[in-house]
């Protein structure tokens, strides 16, 4: 039999059999309320006695519009403490999704409800409240306890208010809450902030900034889906919430005070470090502190002397902020009126002379300095002379272009002017000095970031380099060199071909530790063939750390000592090394690789590393080569010689080690291009250091190091595998070589 509805939808008897079967069994999985037989269940008082088994030991039940707490399987007694109970009576598909709720009106009337679990957190009023301070509700499990409540803030399941547990694991609900907090709970992967607006709260995706938390001393920092609460400082912060405000915290008294407001037009000096607040445009964001000029948000009025203070008279001016050494202040009245002001057209300037009032006050400017307009709205960058309008005449007017005004269509471009890379943008002129390595496109001034090699071996390229204080032209190294660019990129230079290429395919990226191990991530090893040799890796900021070989496979590629054989004045000596000579390239294919089957074999991803602590402080490590590593690039040692390093440091010996009574010292031996330690020196001759020109001796019978320090003859070895009698020449009060002359006939 068939049913017709509204002339197009035909139901079969059939199915209407199999839609009700399905409600059948749906009721069937959920169980309601118990039941009680008024035969053999006597409730007295706030007890239920029953001769049956009724329900199971140490749960809660809803009965008759009341909640109990079931003692035993026969006993009920009823629940007498306000709070949430999971309500072991009503299950679906065997979970139980329901809580009891007590709670007690003004009137002092008890209600009972039994409420579904809706997803969040409730604080648990049963009786493992002590071990499981939250009950937790979610549709994949319903609600349970058992959860381990971590210090922090929780989403309650109705959203009003919120939860926080303290460290003794103490949990209460705070009804009176605003902005933001860390989520503890177990949506924090997708919502790792709580945001509370007039008492309810729901979770937040984060955005990068910061955010105003009910302390308004206090300010959450979210960068790279990491939260953490900091402790605010006197300035302006970044607002992830809405990007036209920002966060201004000022002090009072002893106590700083966060709040939100409409971000001007102009830059903000942060509270937070080695930042600058940009609100140029429309949103502000974060830019990364430099030494410069910049237009502040702020302005004052100028009234001219005389004149009344009303709207004709009175001139808008705008503030500016000179940052030097990673500060950043206003500059006061006196300062911004020593600043030149310019006229500007087509990128010429010039001074104007009716600011020249001053005998202080320059009448021009040499490339790299700056002027602005006359209320200090506009910057402009003087890339050649500028000078004063009055004093050039048609034989000097500069129609060549001598300055840039600072906006934004230069904002991608870099300047290279006077030993300084400039970085202008709209109310910007920044002078980037952060140590490392600069590609620029000169006929564009464009800074090259690129995955195609053959980009940064354009003929316009020239590479700078900074060390933090000033900038030069990066002179190519007459030796292969490894460094990195300002991306993080490890880039590989061969005189030979004067060619400069990737180091590696995937660059392995590695966090430093100060004990000299490094960590790297899994999936950058993964990432790496066996095909190449993987001697460095890069921080996060750009710094070249050299891998050590691994200790544990060290002894596949080292040879026991070889008793020492001391020639006395021959041409050809043979210390203890790492391998005789035969083994060298056997040696160096053995080494070769070890650090990633280290790591993959091991399934560690901690291996031992050195890096060079400050600019002007070379170290030196051996793996495959002996390097000279700083803190952005590593040379190849190339040259023949005695390399001897400070074991501690791995620094170059210096004439203080040698006043140590404990002298940790390593020497090395170099030939063309390949380098190996020597274990057991000889003492029978001194040894030239070939990077400090000092000249050493080592002592067998107290394993002492002594430094020759007086001019004269002395046996000697100036490069590996020879030895003879040379004349030296000591400089006063300190032990560097002055020259070394070879005496003649001395050796028969």
């Amino acid at each position: 039999m068939n049913f017709i509805i509204n002339n197009n939808i035909m139901i079969n008897k059939r199915y209407i059999w199999i839609i009700y079967i399905l409600i059948i069994l749906l009721f069937s999985l959920v169980h309601s309320e118990i039941v009680l037989s008024k035969e053999k269940c006597k409730k007295k008082n706030r007890i239920i006695e029953c001769s049956e088994d009724v329900c199971t030991e140490n749960t809660y039940v809803y009965y008759n519009y009341e909640g109990y707490y079931c003692r035993n399987s026969k006993t009920l007694i009823l629940i007498e403490e306000d709070g949430y109970y999971i309500d072991s009576s009503i299950t679906n598909n065997g979970k139980q999704t329901h809580l009891i709720k007590r709670r007690t009106e003004i009137d002092g009337e008890i209600i009972f409800e039994s409420v579904f679990g809706r997803n969040g957190y409730y604080i648990n009023s049963g009786s493992d409240h002590e071990d499981y301070a939250l009950i937790l509700c979610y549709a994949k499990n319903g609600c349970i306890t058992g959860y381990v409540s971590n210090f922090g803030y929780y989403i309650p399941g109705d959203g009003i208010g919120i939860i926080f547990c303290s460290e003794n694991m103490q949990c209460k609900l705070e009804k009176e809450v605003s902005n933001y907090y860390i989520n503890a709970g177990y949506q924090r992967k997708k919502y790792p902030l709580i945001y509370c607006r007039n008492g309810r709260c729901s979770g937040s995706t984060q955005v990068d900034g910061y955010y105003l938390m009910h302390t308004y001393s206090n300010l959450l920092k979210c960068y790279n889906k990491q939260c953490d609460i900091i402790l605010a400082n006197p300035g302006y912060y970044l607002n992830a919430e809405n990007k036209k405000y920002n966060i201004m915290c000022i002090r009072f008294n002893a106590n700083v005070s966060c709040g939100r407001r409409l971000a001007n037009v102009g830059n903000y000096i942060s509270g937070a470090i080695n930042v600058l607040l940009n609100c140029m445009s429309e949103y502000c964001q974060e830019d990364e502190l430099h030494d410069g000029i910049y237009r502040a948000s702020t302005t004052y009025d100028l009234v001219p002397n005389g004149s009344q203070r009303d709207s004709k008279n009175t001139k808008t001016m705008f503030n500016l902020i000179s940052c030097q050494n990673n500060f950043c202040k206003e500059l006061n009245t006196t300062e911004i009126n020593d600043i030149p002001i310019c006229s500007y057209s087509n990128q010429i300037c010039f001074i104007k002379q009716s600011h020249i009032k001053e005998e202080n006050i320059k009448n021009y400017l040499s490339p790299g300095e700056y002027c602005t307009n006359e209320n200090h709205s506009k910057l402009y960058l003087a890339t050649d002379i500028i000078s004063l309008k009055e004093e050039s005449n048609t034989f000097h007017l500069p129609f060549k272009e001598n300055c840039i005004s600072a906006s934004k269509e230069y904002n991608d471009n870099y300047f290279f002017i006077s030993n300084k890379i400039y970085k202008i943008d709209n109310g910007k002129i920044a002078n980037i000095n952060k140590i490392g390595f600069y590609f620029i496109n000169t006929s564009i001034n464009k800074l090259v970031e690129s995955d195609n090699i053959d980009d940064y071996n354009n003929d316009n390229i020239n590479i700078f380099y900074c060390n933090g204080k000033y900038c030069y032209s990066w002179e190519k190294p007459e030796v292969i060199t490894y460094f990195t660019n300002n991306s993080n990129r490890i880039f590989k230079y061969n005189p030979h071909y004067n060619d400069i290429s990737f180091a590696y395919d995937h660059d392995l990226k590695c966090t430093y530790n100060d004990d000299n191990s490094c960590i790297i991530s899994e999936n950058m090893i993964e990432k790496e063939t066996e095909n190449q040799e993987i001697e460095l890796c890069v921080t996060s900021n750009g710094e070249l750390v050299l891998l050590l070989p691994p200790k544990d496979t060290s002894n596949h590629f080292l040879p026991p000592h070889l008793p020492y054989q001391d020639l006395r004045e021959t041409q050809s000596i043979n210390e203890t090394s790492r391998t005789s000579s035969t083994e060298t390239t056997t040696t160096t294919k053995i080494r070769r690789n070890n650090i990633l089957s280290y790591l993959n074999n091991k399934g560690n991803f901690t291996v031992e590393c050195i890096k060079a602590k400050n600019e002007d402080e070379p170290i030196y490590g051996l793996t495959n080569h002996l390097y000279q590593l700083e803190l952005k690039s590593a040379k190849i040692i190339s040259n023949n010689g005695h390399y001897i390093i400070n074991k501690k440091t791995n620094k170059a010996i210096e004439y203080d080690d040698f006043k140590a009574v404990n002298q940790f010292l390593k020497i090395y031996k170099c030939t063309k291009g390949q380098c190996e330690p020597i274990f057991q020196p000889s003492s029978e001759y001194f040894y030239y250091d070939s990077i400090s020109q000092l000249m050493v001796k080592y002592h067998n019978n107290n394993s002492t190091w002594e430094l020759l320090t007086n001019s004269g003859y002395v046996y000697a070895s100036i490069t590996p595998n020879y030895v003879s009698i040379f004349k030296y020449y000591s400089l006063p009060n300190h032990a560097n070589i002055n020259s070394i002359q070879k005496k003649e006939n001395i050796i028969h």
